[in-house]
């Protein structure tokens, strides 16, 4: 909802925020940037996004040990991810 409400405030100040069909409108985070942030940054949709801005591939060059925590139950970030570094 945060979202989709800034949405007006964002098309007032970028002419190409106008483009952007929110008919009907997106219901989870995944949508929004399927419909939204991927096609207002350039991308090929969701997952192209995700994959190319993730830092998931910078982990391994980590020299600190880390301490990752996250809950197995998130919608967002899936916890799986973390079990091959």
């Amino acid at each position: 909802r945060v979202l989709l409400a800034s949405i007006p405030v964002r098309q007032s100040l970028w002419p190409q925020w106008n483009r952007i069909s929110l008919s009907p409108k997106p219901r989870t985070i995944r949508a929004f940037d399927e419909r939204v942030t991927a096609q207002i940054a350039g991308f090929d949709g969701a997952e192209d996004y995700y994959r190319r801005c993730s830092s998931g591939t910078q982990l391994s060059k980590l020299e600190t040990p880390v301490t990752f925590l996250c809950d197995r139950h998130d919608p967002i970030v899936p916890s799986d991810m973390f079990s091959t570094w």
